[in-house]
């Protein structure tokens, strides 16, 4: 980008534009917009800004995050799913401490996350997980090709198809589940494997998914245990940054598999993108000129 003015970058510097931009509200004052309390934020592409779905665009140098590494030029795009699985695992870590939530040595190894989904960020969702030490196991209710399977293999995740394989026992504890799939009824099924002072963490939406019946035993299955249940939506600019940390990392310590996240590049004409689900997608990206 052309930064002439601005003395945060170079021209050739390879940034990733910030999509919530803030509003009046206190949250929003103090930079992060993600916990805008008043509704007036704005998101580039989807409420109130142009996104970036051209050749070129303008942006001020302070909405824009830089990509240190150029080995990131492929990957980087894989910043936007993933700011937003670290500011829900920063919610994550401030809604434990209500309770003694680590091993005694004060890590999360021993501990199970159960991540609902098999698409990008519960992918991102589930490395992440094992970041931390989990014991990650990821659900979806159909299979998922042999690429996928070695990915999670090669972060030691266990994939789980809940439509054929054998329920988990019902001495298996959660002490972290996460929907990235927006299924009430998905929730539901896993609800009560939640452990005593265990933490839900709702980020997928799908307004069109059908309703599912909580009932009063789910009800007392949360309060007896003092289980937390919370929403996480977006990320402010330190997620950002940290989500560019993790994926240089996992780009040196787990070679070609970042690549592999993103399993289709388009023109901006194909347009059927946006109609038909490609086969084996995980990230689909448009690729808008031939700049490297």
């Amino acid at each position: 980008m052309e930064s002439s003015n601005s003395p945060l970058f170079k021209k050739g510097d390879l940034v990733v534009p910030v999509v919530r931009r803030p509003g009046d509200c206190p949250n929003c004052r103090i930079g992060r917009p993600d916990n805008c309390s008043d509704g007036k934020k704005h998101e580039a592409g989807i409420t109130g800004l142009h996104g970036f779905m051209r050749d070129y665009f303008y942006e001020a140098p302070e909405n824009l995050v830089l990509v240190r590494s150029k080995d990131l030029s492929k990957i980087g795009v894989l910043t936007e799913p993933l700011k937003n699985v670290v500011k829900a695992f920063e919610v994550f870590e401030k809604v434990s401490t209500r309770a003694v939530y680590q091993n005694q040595f004060s890590t999360y190894e021993g501990k199970k996350a159960l991540i609902i989904g098999s698409a990008c960020e519960a992918f991102l969702y589930a490395f992440v997980a094992r970041e931390y030490g989990f014991t990650t196991y990821m659900a979806n209710r159909h299979a998922i090709e042999d690429t996928k399977l070695q990915m999670c293999q090669n972060f030691d995740v266990n994939f789980v198809d809940y439509s054929k394989d054998v329920n988990f026992p019902d001495n298996f504890e959660l002490d972290l589940l996460i929907d990235t799939s927006g299924d009430p009824s998905t929730i539901v099924r896993f609800l009560r494997k939640v452990n005593y002072n265990g933490v839900v963490i709702l980020f997928g939406t799908n307004g069109k998914a059908p309703d599912g019946a909580i009932t009063g035993n789910d009800i007392d299955w949360i309060v007896e245990r003092n289980i937390t249940v919370c929403g996480s939506v977006d990320a402010a600019r330190i997620h950002y940054e940290k989500a560019l940390d993790l994926i240089q990392k996992w780009h040196l310590g787990h070679a070609g598999v970042m690549s592999k996240m993103i399993t289709g590049i388009y023109k901006p004409e194909d347009t059927s993108l946006f109609t038909v689900k490609p086969a084996g997608e995980i990230k689909s990206v448009i690729k808008w000129n031939d700049i490297e």
